[in-house]
């Protein structure tokens, strides 16, 4: 229950800005669509996925910086650590999933996986594998 000074600062602030009392009551709820879960993801309609499947939501690449070794730092200082760090750049893949239930969950490979937006996958060995 709405403490009752709360409720009137509402009613107040509400009915100073033109808005009904109604409404600023209910500004501190969210809807119903806003708390469901995904019913269709990249044009897959959830529940036609079977229970251990999920669909691509999305796939992207970035670039990342290598990590410094201690030769980097004694040869240069941090100017050496910078550049090595620049030199061992390598570009990894992220492809996040939704599953049947609307829950996501990110992976990241080393070399691309070949998957798009809207793909139905399995997750095998900790990566997501293509049905």
């Amino acid at each position: 229950m709405m403490n009752p000074l709360a409720l009137t600062l509402i009613l107040v602030t509400a009915s100073a800005i033109g808005a009904s009392p109604a409404a600023a009551a209910d500004t501190a709820t969210p809807s119903r669509a806003e708390s469901a879960a995904p019913t269709v993801v990249s044009g897959v309609k959830l529940s036609t996925l079977c229970s251990d499947c999920a669909v691509v939501s999305a796939q992207r690449s970035e670039t990342r910086e290598g990590e410094a070794s201690a030769v980097g730092t004694v040869g240069g200082g941090v100017a050496g650590r910078e550049i090595e760090k620049t030199v061992k750049k390598h570009e990894v893949w992220i492809t996040t999933v939704t599953f049947k239930d609307g829950t996501t969950k990110t992976f990241e490979a080393a070399s691309n996986p070949g998957l798009r937006a809207g793909d139905i996958v399995r997750i095998e060995n900790g990566a997501p594998v293509r049905q």
